[in-house]
């Protein structure tokens, strides 16, 4: 789950919900945060450990439940507790979407905690990982030929765990994953507002596709969803360019007792596009979302626009831009070839419309 706070330019903010529900006879953050990073057997656990464990969980009584489930395992992994604590949370709407993807978690554990340790040998770990239901349902659709491909070409296990067909797989079923489950958290979002949907003639669209990064013709370039993201922006704001934007975000922000300094708002955003200087902060996207949102809706008549959902779907759509656009970028510096990235990106599309069937709101 770090890793996923790492992607999202969030690093601190696990740490920081832990310290702050943190009470008296909790692990500390550094124990617990390195305590289930590979799985433990409980039997290897310390006494201290357990009652630490218990108390952390009792202090919780929503968690009761949740407490049961991780307890009742042979093994504690922190990536199951974790997600399995994501699932127990008010994340989706539809509990349909939390029992698809608890299934998938209690089959990860299964191989991760049982399967794969009991193997013998690198080539039967690899042939475990290529033959799994979660190879098909989370990664690409490449992902297990190519996998086969691997283990018919060689039985070292050296060259196995070291060959870029083995790695570059690996990482983009990571990342596919990661977008499938961001496919589900719109797909879900979608069908709670179905109604407003249909009323903006929206609900056969796919919300966030066009943010993600496609390869342009003739030189086959990537696009930058953030720019364009941008651009979008500016759209509703009525701001013939971003340039302009950057002057709306200043003003707004001086009416919010700040500094208007409209010049650095404009390199901010060109920095933002370039993505050489760093990436937006949760502050600094959620102010820019609410220059666009009231901006927006005075254009529309609303003199003292407050705010509301209007100013969260701005800030998610320049979050998820921003992400696509980050993992194209280091995917592409990591060496994973146009073709396989461009798989990856597909996967998002894919599972959206797979969530919507599921939800029972099958797009035609």
């Amino acid at each position: 789950m770090a890793n996923v706070f790492d992607l999202l330019h969030m690093p601190a903010l696990q740490r920081n919900l832990y310290e702050q529900a943190h009470r008296p006879g909790w692990l500390t953050w550094k124990t617990f945060s390195k305590w289930f990073a590979d799985p433990q057997p409980k039997e290897e656990m310390r006494p201290t450990q357990k009652l630490k464990l218990d108390k952390m969980l009792q202090s919780r009584p929503e968690l009761a439940q949740l407490q049961q489930e991780i307890l009742q395992k042979e093994a504690l992994w922190r990536p199951y507790a974790e997600w399995l604590g994501l699932m127990a949370s008010p994340l989706f709407n539809s509990p349909r979407c939390g029992d698809y993807w608890k299934d998938k978690l209690e089959t990860e554990w299964h191989l991760a905690c049982k399967l794969l340790p009991g193997a013998s040998g690198v080539a039967a770990k690899l042939a475990l990982l290529a033959d799994s239901k979660l190879t098909e349902d989370l990664g690409l659709p490449g992902s297990r030929p190519r996998l086969k491909a691997l283990l018919a070409s060689t039985r070292d296990e050296q060259a196995l765990t070291s060959h870029a067909d083995f790695m570059q797989t690996r990482l983009a079923d990571s990342v596919a994953t990661l977008l499938r489950f961001a496919a589900w958290l719109t797909a879900d979002a979608v069908v709670l507002n179905w109604d407003l949907m249909q009323h903006n003639a929206t609900r056969n669209s796919q919300p966030l596709e066009r943010w993600l990064p496609r390869l342009t013709p003739p030189q086959s370039d990537w696009s930058n969803p953030l720019g364009d993201c941008l651009e979008h922006f500016a759209k509703l704001a009525g701001c013939s360019n971003t340039a302009a934007l950057g002057e709306l975000w200043a003003q707004h922000e001086y009416h919010q007792g700040k500094v208007r300094d409209i010049t650095s708002k404009q390199r901010l955003l060109r920095d933002w596009i370039s993505g050489g200087k760093g990436r937006p902060t949760l502050a600094s996207v959620r102010s820019l979302a609410e220059a666009v949102a009231i901006r927006a809706a005075a254009l529309q008549g609303v003199a003292d626009y407050q705010g509301g959902s209007e100013i969260d779907a701005l800030r998610q759509m320049l979050h998820f831009a921003e992400t696509t656009r980050f993992l194209q970028k280091e995917l592409q510096r990591l060496g994973l070839p146009a073709q396989l990235i461009g798989e990856v990106f597909a996967s998002y599309p894919q599972e959206y419309r797979k969530a919507l069937m599921i939800l029972g709101h099958p797009l035609p």
